[in-house]
């Protein structure tokens, strides 16, 4: 697919506390990205294909794939990059005063959310909405309705008690650190069939188990590349990595680059900050 980014802005000039700003739908590859930037509205984005990584405050790194969210606060720095594969995605910004207190409302926290498919139609009507200031109610109903949608996402994933793909991915968020983690471990935990262990977080996640545990090592990887003085060598093993080799396998297959440059990017970057 070709690398695209197209843009849409609101002309709204009235009052409102919250409004639609801007929409957009963008693919990009591997090693171009958008530039970092802080900005003063909320912004979600919510992956169609690829995966794309972003950074949050604390400097940490979380691959974001389709079924899930990304959200960036008001005045929060946009720091997010495609992987390998490239990254095709939608974008919603929402200006206003209190834009965070409408995903705050929601519940929408700051960073990952689970969410599902993405509405397409909601995003394409405000697409052709956007340039018209006598629209922005409906803007904003189907902006709410974008939103509300991420949130029954979330909320579904705090109850763990009726949601079997959520027991599944517990153990896997407690226990992704252990190599010997697998579907069969899981299935023993939860005295299932394995079969039924992956179809039940498949039809939840919409991703496999091996692709989602994947990238939590692959995320604390990222993590320990970027924020630890730890020896490259010893880190595939503090995430669960059987080898050293398909650490950098993996990395490299996320990113497009090596541990040793992610952490020289990384320290750089650093650098530059405390000038």
């Amino acid at each position: 697919m070709r690398e695209f980014n197209d843009s849409n802005f609101s002309f709204y000039t009235g009052d409102l506390k919250f409004f639609v700003r801007s929409i957009g739908c963008c693919h990009q590859s591997a090693p171009h990205r958008q530039r970092i930037k802080t900005v003063d509205f909320a912004e979600i984005f919510w992956p169609l294909s690829g995966s794309g990584c972003f950074v949050d405050e604390q400097g940490r790194v979380t691959i974001v794939k389709p079924g899930s969210v990304w959200y960036y606060p008001p005045g929060a720095e946009h720091n997010y990059f495609p992987c390998a594969k490239g990254f095709h995605y939608r974008w919603l910004a929402i200006g206003g005063e209190d834009a965070a207190k409408l995903f705050s409302a929601l519940h929408i926290l700051p960073g990952l959310s689970a969410a599902g498919a993405c509405p397409e139609e909601l995003f394409c009507r405000i697409t052709g909405n956007i340039c018209y200031p006598d629209k922005q109610l409906q803007l904003l109903l189907d902006a709410f309705a974008i939103l509300v949608k991420i949130a029954e996402g979330s909320t579904m994933a705090g109850d763990i008690s009726q949601v079997p793909g959520e027991q599944i991915k517990k153990i896997i968020d407690e226990n992704f650190h252990n190599p010997d983690l697998n579907v069969n471990f899981i299935a023993e935990q939860l005295h299932r069939h394995r079969v039924t262990v992956s179809k039940q977080f498949k039809d939840r996640f919409r991703i496999n188990i091996s692709d989602y545990l994947s990238s939590l090592r692959c995320q604390e990887g990222l993590r320990l590349l970027c924020q630890s003085d730890l020896p490259i060598v010893q880190i595939p093993q503090r995430c669960g990595f059987a080898s050293l080799e398909y650490f950098y396998l993996t990395i490299r297959k996320a990113t497009g680059d090596t541990p040793a440059s992610i952490r020289k990017n990384a320290k750089h970057r650093t650098a530059l900050k405390t000038r």
